[in-house]
């Protein structure tokens, strides 16, 4: 399919379910940046205040992961690289052909390298949707042709054998598997276009913003500006890029799905019916709506302080959107899904939540700017941003925050869930 040859062959592997990094149930040891991630997902509303999120995430990856295979150092000829793909319970052909792209990936363009592991989540999935992307894509027309002209090996079952089931959080896994989704309509695109040598550049200018994947366009993106105004011992984690992380239209999207859907909080902040149609013929799902759609940039900067009841944590989150009904929309989408949690109306931008998500959170918009700061009171608003003191709640009217594609064949989500064990195929970074 790729007409390149390999600089050696790899071997393959069948392992168990808990040989699956993260997936024997071991607890992950709490750092600093392990604690500013908690709040990044915080922030997302996606990992509550109880959980630990590096925990969430080895659990969730563990127990849908089919296949997996650690980079070394690439095609550098220092002789390092990995030369093992694992499969999970069984050998499943088409997940091997994901992870043997991987293994073609690392020989030829290094994927230890760091453009492929830049610091922030939307960069992080940007980048992913090529990579995973066009792996995805190659399983896809494998499998198309094992169906006519191909005379394949077959399958010892279906994949992810050995117990697995989707585990975890499925607003995260949603995150995660977005470049397995939107990456191989991406790469089938700039094929079409450019052939295979499109692909390839990409390799060498990664794309930054998931925004890219998910509508198969560049994106320019907007300068977000940031001044730190936190006071009363209040800092900012070193850890990110230069203490923040960037959510981006994919992760945006997620918080809205997971709180609307019955598989996570079935809020109904908005229509979720046409998110297993994806978007083209080799997208599974359609990570598009109006809530995150006029994304332009974003920067969350997470917070921290010693008291004497032990380590408070908050953040203050800035984005800009292409238009100001663009940017209403999204912090009124916002606001509404605290509201359904019960929250207590303290003012039109302020709201104080119990449960998952509990703490002091003020949202307020300017133009074409929207800034969400939350602390664990309303005290703590003030402290971190007092600039945002006298806010007031947009009014954006009812939320019809999803739209609703041209009918294409879907799947429901019991059906969809299955699917998993043999998307998420992974890479890992390597762990020396």
């Amino acid at each position: 399919i790729r007409d390149r040859d390999f600089d050696w062959r790899p071997t393959v592997e069948v392992v168990e379910r808990e040989d699956v990094p993260g997936a024997g149930g071991e607890g992950v040891n709490r750092t600093a940046q392990g604690d500013w991630n908690d709040v990044v997902w915080e922030s997302l509303l996606i990992v509550g205040e109880d959980e630990y999120a590096n925990q969430v995430i080895a659990d969730t990856i563990g127990g849908a992961t089919a296949g997996f295979y650690d980079t070394g150092e690439g095609g550098d000829g220092n002789g390092t690289a990995n030369r093992t793909v694992s499969l999970v319970g069984n050998v499943h052909e088409p997940t091997l052909a994901h992870e043997l792209v991987h293994v073609m990936q690392d020989q030829q363009y290094n994927l230890s390298a760091e453009r492929f592991a830049p610091p922030v989540q939307d960069e992080q999935l940007a980048s992913q949707g090529v990579v995973e992307g066009e792996a995805e894509y190659i399983r896809f027309v494998y499998e198309r042709r094992c169906e006519g002209d191909w005379q394949c090996y077959g399958s010892s079952g279906a994949s992810g054998g050995g117990g697995s089931g989707i585990d975890g959080n499925v607003g995260l896994l949603m995150t995660l598997i977005q470049p397995y989704s939107d990456g191989p309509e991406y790469v089938h695109e700039l094929r079409q276009e450019g052939g295979w040598e499109a692909v390839d550049e990409k390799y060498d200018d990664v794309p930054e913003a998931s925004s890219e994947i998910i509508h198969g366009e560049e994106h320019g993106g907007t300068e977000v500006e940031f001044e730190n105004e936190a006071t009363d011992g209040w800092s900012l984690y070193d850890a990110g890029k230069d203490g923040y992380d960037v959510a981006g239209e994919a992760s945006i999207f997620v918080t809205f799905w997971y709180q609307s859907h019955p598989a996570g909080y079935d809020l109904g902040v908005i229509d979720t019916s046409s998110f297993f149609r994806g978007r083209g013929e080799y997208a599974r799902y359609d990570y598009r709506s109006e809530v995150s759609d006029g994304w332009q940039g974003d920067r969350i900067y997470p917070y921290h302080r010693e008291t004497e009841e032990g380590n408070e944590t908050g953040f203050v989150w800035k984005s800009v959107w292409e238009t100001e009904d663009d940017a209403e929309t999204f912090a009124d989408a916002y606001l509404t899904v605290l509201d359904r949690h019960g929250a207590e109306r303290v003012d039109g931008a302020t709201r104080l939540v119990e449960g998952d998500f509990r703490g002091a959170y003020r949202v307020s918009r300017e133009d074409r700017n929207v800034t969400i700061v939350r602390a664990p009171t309303t005290e703590g608003l003030d402290e971190l941003r007092p600039s945002d003191s006298e806010a007031e709640r947009p009014t954006a009217g009812p939320i019809d925050a999803r739209p609703v594609p041209e009918a294409t064949p879907g799947f429901g989500f019991v059906i969809a869930l299955a699917a998993l064990s043999s998307v998420v195929a992974v890479r890992l970074r390597s762990r020396s």
